[in-house]
């Protein structure tokens, strides 16, 4: 079962309950979340509020940011699982008022961050999505979020 990771930044948004990154599984493969980090790399106008959370919709579309293979002499197969931040053609939505994974404020502190660690797994199904979403988001300084995610499939 390989290992795969994603590390990349994310403009934030100015809008509440926006989602910030989606992970989403195909129709032949699964996704078991190890670790998710988020870090507070520009300052916004509002501090934020995440949530982790399972799309109440089926999102299409986007722009992928092919994952990693954590053993890079690895010889298997691409990630099966797309990483996507903007560009979905159908938005993902969620369940604003919860019931959520994970949710973690953070502070406007430059560099604050949080690790949201799943020691057995978080299982994502065939043909699912995983949302990371702020709920507080306003004001017209947007900042940026650094992600970082690892999983096997």
């Amino acid at each position: 079962m390989p290992n795969f990771s994603v590390a990349l930044n994310r403009a934030g948004v100015n809008t509440a309950n926006t989602v910030l990154a989606e992970m989403r599984t195909t129709a032949s493969a699964r996704m078991t979340l190890w670790e998710m980090i988020v870090t507070m790399a520009v300052l916004p106008t509002t501090a934020p509020r995440l949530v982790l959370a399972r799309a109440t919709n089926t999102p299409a579309g986007g722009t992928n940011n092919a994952p990693l293979q954590d053993d890079p002499a690895g010889t298997g197969p691409t990630s099966a699982v797309s990483f996507f931040l903007t560009g979905q053609s159908t938005v993902p939505t969620f369940n604003t008022s919860g019931p959520w994974h994970r949710v973690s404020g953070l502070p406007l502190t430059l560099g604050a961050s949080f690790l949201w660690s799943f020691p057995r797994g978080l299982v994502v199904p065939v043909s699912a999505s995983l949302l990371l979403a702020n709920l507080n988001a306003s004001g017209a300084t947007l900042g940026s979020f650094d992600i970082s995610a690892n999983w096997s499939e």
